[in-house]
């Protein structure tokens, strides 16, 4: 079969989106589909790419924000992932920035892939750092996603807000969140279900999943991959604070991920 055509549930998988979700896709003619003699969709990705590109304003980010963040094994790699980066300790702890590891551990024997130089020497260094912390919040409350838009020109980092699987899928193709704000409101279903095709996709790989709300009864994985947990609602002061009580408890360093 063709590499460049995927099955509904493939392509579900490349867009973090139920299956049921590409489907609608198709039906609807969003998202243009081949048939199998079987009947069975087959998706073009160039197909599936357009799709996600052909998204609505990103409201609540800052026009001089729209420079994708590149992690360090992607800028070397011209976006691939080399054997060489596989074996490195950024990529193998999730290291959101490797100049991270180098900051905490001045000191180690550590090799690290590309680190041949000074960190103020470094190509990569010279892109990313100083770089404003890049947040994804997704919420299906449109209440709780006005006052976070409304507030987002003003806050110390880049906000964006989705309120559906298209919209956050979207956002993925070019904006790389530090930090993932999933409102549990909407039930452990759902959020399980996002929980699971975030595990899943390589876009958002070490970015860190933080729950708002109370949420009883989430599986073993998923809950593995909860960062941290607070309070909803919640507004533009309050994330503000919150991320920095975190920095705070970590002595002031940047956090790494788990």
């Amino acid at each position: 079969m063709n590499r460049d055509l995927m099955t509904s549930g493939e392509a579900a998988e490349f867009c973090s989106v139920t299956r049921d979700t590409v489907c609608k896709w198709v039906r609807s003619g969003r998202l243009k589909a081949q048939r199998t003699a079987g009947g069975h969709a087959r998706i073009a990705r160039d197909d599936l790419e357009k799709l996600l590109k052909a998204r609505p304003a990103r409201t609540g980010t800052r026009p001089q924000d729209e420079k994708r963040f590149y992690y360090c094994w992607e800028f070397y790699g011209e976006t691939k992932l080399s054997s060489e980066c596989r074996d490195c300790v950024v990529y193998q702890t999730r290291t959101q920035r490797c100049y991270e590891i180098a900051r905490r551990f001045p000191d180690s024997k550590v090799r690290m892939t590309h680190c041949e130089t000074d960190c103020s020497e470094c190509d990569y260094f010279k892109l990313v750092h100083g770089s404003d912390t890049n947040i994804l919040v997704i919420t299906e409350s449109e209440e709780q996603a006005s006052a976070l838009r409304s507030g987002a020109e003003a806050a110390p980092f880049n906000l964006v807000v989705a309120t559906c699987e298209y919209d956050c899928s979207s956002l993925l193709s070019d904006f790389r969140p530090d930090y993932i704000v999933v409102d549990c409101s909407s039930g452990r279903s759902p959020v399980e279900s996002i929980l699971e095709h975030f595990s899943k996709d390589s876009r958002i790989r070490f970015a860190r999943i933080i729950l708002a709300g109370e949420l009883d009864g989430l599986s073993e994985m998923c809950a593995s991959n909860v960062f941290a947990w607070m309070k909803h609602p919640f507004g533009v002061e309050e994330l503000e604070g919150f991320l920095e009580s975190m920095w705070t408890r970590e002595s002031g360093r940047e956090i790494s991920a788990r």
